[in-house]
């Protein structure tokens, strides 16, 4: 890798975000956490934006596609992995930017690896 990517990783569950946080570290990104909508959009909008976000769509302050919309309008090229226990709810996300969705399902960490690799190396 040679840049090195910037992701924000958002959950409501801290154990899920330190556990990502700690995998994505050693895979060489650099990451930021957000644990709610509000977090979300000050780490966007902020100097330094990340360059892809991994998203549970259940987070705090977010009332149905929210925070969805807010991104649209502030960073619409941002790739964003929708990490989520209900894929079908997921799927049918009416979204405008680059989506990607991973099931939280056992150890699919290599499965979230391998898609924020190839969202980054296409973006």
């Amino acid at each position: 890798m040679t840049k090195k990517f910037n992701i924000l990783l958002s959950d409501r569950n801290h154990n899920i975000r330190e556990f990502l946080r700690r995998e994505l570290v050693k895979e060489g990104y650099r990451v930021d956490e957000a644990k709610d909508a509000w977090e979300i959009l000050k780490l966007v909008l902020a100097e330094k934006p990340p360059d892809l976000l991994i998203l549970d769509p259940e987070l705090p302050y977010v009332r149905g596609l929210g925070i969805f919309e807010k991104l649209e309008l502030r960073k619409p090229s941002l790739p964003v992995v929708i990490h989520t226990f209900d894929i079908e709810e997921a799927k049918s996300l009416p979204l405008k930017f680059t989506v990607a969705i991973v099931e939280k399902k056992g150890n699919n960490i290599d499965r979230i690896k391998s898609v924020i690799a190839d969202l980054l190396r296409k973006s």
